[in-house]
């Protein structure tokens, strides 16, 4: 018996690790709160929703079966959670480590290489010196980079629904001014001479190279601010109708339809040729021309990429000329344009931050003002054992982290948190008005 996790699941990942910062955070149960119907809280490890609106009287729930009275408000239990952690989801970015490392051969400012052991876990978080809360705008799915080349001598890989977990051996996209174009046909092979331009909803031909591109969404200014690197490009699935192209791409994608038509074999001979394409089972059928050139099909165009095919049609050419032959490829089932994210292999997520100068003494320009550790985390606590909620916290390694909060600054609890992502970097000394933008690519 075999098995086969599809790549797909990897971008369901990197949307379900979005899901984190946005996911809606549930509040302890407290006595003498008001609640309505539908209210969601959590006891101990057990999660439960409110049956009847009132005032919570002075017995918790904690049963793990059906509807029980607190006294005041009817609580149905949902489900046990190991971790209160699963639903709480406050997550952070903190930075730290004043002191240098200790690398014997390798010098005191060369990073150690982290490792993920309890014991590492709980230095890097006794070492915090600051942290920032991450938001819904923090983090956004992403593809690999690929500009567009100016040299004119890439060959890209055109889009093949038989390629194996989207690996090509060439760019099947590229990056240009902006957008994002996915490579349908590369006319057999040739170099793609002519950039990419314009947000049709339809496929289109660039002059010279006869390549086929599908232009599938852009960038924003401000997430290009945030996001945009050398080597990630962010991406999104829209969805509701913003006015921007990459809706009504995706609103004009036809499901079962075909990408392209691929010539087999040019034949000889022709001054006229019509296409015919078997019709599907159930849907449109598909219409297309072919384009020929000293007496042979030198491309065929489809004008319809028709609905419906579920398995591939035959394609017949007719003419004054012979031996011409040519298959048909197949769209994504739901048509090209669709799922930017599934198309384009979005299995990566960017998360941004940004330190702007000392932000209210929480990110120190002097003193400890030199880091050397990046870490995400999620669920600290602070100094009086509450959830960790607010914008900013200040940590063990920061100068006026008391464990009190004497100095006015909200404080972590030292060695509070679930490590997610550890960097090791070479000292990085903060001066006065200095602004960090941190972007961190994390692979599904």
């Amino acid at each position: 018996m075999t098995a086969l996790v599809t790549n797909d699941i990897r971008v369901l990942s990197a949307n379900q690790f979005l899901n984190l910062f946005q996911s809606h955070k549930y509040n302890p149960w407290v006595t003498g709160t008001a609640y309505i119907a539908g209210d969601v809280v959590y006891n101990a490890f057990y999660k439960f929703i409110a049956t009847s609106a009132g005032v919570s009287g002075g017995s918790a729930p904690a049963h793990t079966v059906g509807v029980v009275s607190d006294g005041g408000v009817d609580w149905l239990y949902i489900e046990t959670f190991q971790n209160t952690a699963n639903f709480q989801n406050n997550i952070y970015i903190g930075i730290g480590r004043v002191d240098p490392w200790d690398n014997p051969g390798a010098g005191d400012e060369t990073p150690i290489d982290p490792v993920d052991d309890i014991t590492s876990q709980y230095s890097t978080l006794n070492q915090l010196i600051s942290a920032k809360r991450l938001e819904s705008n923090s983090v956004k799915m992403a593809i690999q980079r690929y500009d567009w080349d100016i040299s004119g001598t890439t060959v890209y890989s055109q889009f093949d629904p038989d390629v194996e977990g989207l690996v090509y051996a060439t760019p099947l996209y590229v990056y240009a001014d902006d957008n994002i174009y996915k490579c349908l046909n590369n006319n057999g092979g040739i170099a793609s001479t002519t950039k990419p331009t314009g947000t049709s909803a339809d496929p289109f031909i660039t002059a010279g190279d006869n390549y086929i591109w599908k232009y599938m969404c852009s960038v924003s200014p401000s997430d290009a601010i945030q996001f945009l690197s050398s080597a990630y490009i962010p991406v999104e699935l829209k969805l509701s109708d913003d006015g921007s192209p990459q809706w009504d791409v995706q609103q004009n994608a036809k499901k079962q339809s075909l990408s392209t038509i691929i010539v087999d074999n040019g034949g000889t001979g022709y001054t006229t040729a019509t296409v015919t394409i078997d019709a599907p089972t159930s849907g449109t059928t598909a219409t297309a021309s072919p384009v020929i050139n000293g007496g042979v099909i030198e491309s065929i165009q489809i004008s319809i990429v028709g609905e419906g095919y579920d398995v591939i049609p035959n394609v017949v050419i007719s003419g004054d000329g012979i031996d011409a032959a040519a298959t048909a490829v197949l769209a994504p089932k739901d048509g090209h344009g669709s799922n930017a994210l599934i198309e384009l292999n979005a299995r990566y997520a960017v998360i941004n931050a940004r330190f702007d100068d000392d932000e209210g003494g929480y990110f120190p320009i002097s003193g400890e003002s030199d880091f050397r550790i990046i870490t995400i985390f999620a669920d600290p606590l602070d100094v009086n054992s509450d959830e960790a909620e607010s914008p900013r916290y200040i940590g063990p390694d920061h100068d006026d982290w008391d464990g009190a909060e004497t100095s006015g600054k909200s404080e972590l609890m030292a060695g509070s948190g679930i490590i997610m992502y550890v960097e090791t970097v070479a000292p990085v000394v903060r001066a006065v008005g200095q602004i960090e933008d941190l972007k961190i690519a994390v692979k599904f």
